[in-house]
């Protein structure tokens, strides 16, 4: 919840399920993957219908998934696809117009150069894609000989 972008969409998110006649109850694992299974335990005892999850680990969230399933309960993978289950929808973003927009921007301000690129985790989707959208946008702009890169992703 310490990025910007989180509180908001709580809020936007938990003012459209009451407006419907729903309940949020909220929880937030602070990027901890324990804290956020032993979360799961905690929210399946109220008795929900459904469970909106971004996980902190896409891959051991599946887990969590199955979990979920076996109570009958609806997951939605949100933000980040989470491997290896059968969610039941995935709600994410554009990440290849995000990767498009951001390569626009910088060669909007400087178009022509050497370009280091720091890209996000492997093991996030979203990342990978944002990664192949601005190198397939820079692409052409490579091979007319005007722009270099490199691209540096977290591991």
């Amino acid at each position: 919840m310490t990025i910007k972008r989180y509180p908001i969409e709580r809020d936007v998110f938990t003012a459209k399920v009451r407006e419907l006649g729903g309940e949020v109850i909220f929880m937030s694992a602070d990027n901890d993957e324990i804290k956020q299974s032993q979360q799961l335990k905690e929210i399946i005892s109220k008795g929900i219908d459904i469970l909106v999850l971004d996980p902190v680990n896409r891959f051991r969230a599946a887990e969590m998934v199955r979990i979920a399933h076996k109570e009958g309960i609806k997951v939605i993978s949100y933000d980040r696809l989470i491997a290896n289950c059968d969610v039941d929808v995935f709600m994410t973003f554009d990440a290849n117009a995000i990767g498009n927009q951001m390569t626009q921007y910088a060669l909007n301000k400087v178009p022509q150069g050497k370009y280091f690129i720091l890209g996000g985790d492997k093991t996030d989707m979203n990342a990978v894609m944002i990664d192949n959208s601005i190198e397939k946008t820079l692409s052409s702009h490579v091979k007319s000989g005007k722009n270099k890169y490199c691209l540096q992703n977290f591991y």
